[in-house]
């Protein structure tokens, strides 16, 4: 929902990120290596619905929605 989507803020954790969420979702892909380590993960929802989130050395980056309501 976009709640959940509103209170995943820079700087979390996969597993902050996960709490709220609910679920780990889908790793989509992971590059690098320490503090220089970036992974994207994904939320599906239904009806195209999605959440995607980029941590940069284990912390939240950036992240994406759509259709979210």
């Amino acid at each position: 929902t976009m709640e959940k989507f509103n209170q995943v803020k820079n700087g979390m954790t996969l597993k902050e990120v996960s709490d709220i969420m609910g679920s780990e979702g889908t790793q989509q892909s992971s590059s690098g290596t320490g503090k220089y380590k970036v992974e994207t993960y994904k939320w599906d929802g239904e009806q195209f619905q999605f959440v995607s989130v980029v941590f940069m050395g284990g912390k939240v980056y950036s992240k994406v929605q759509a259709n979210l309501k």
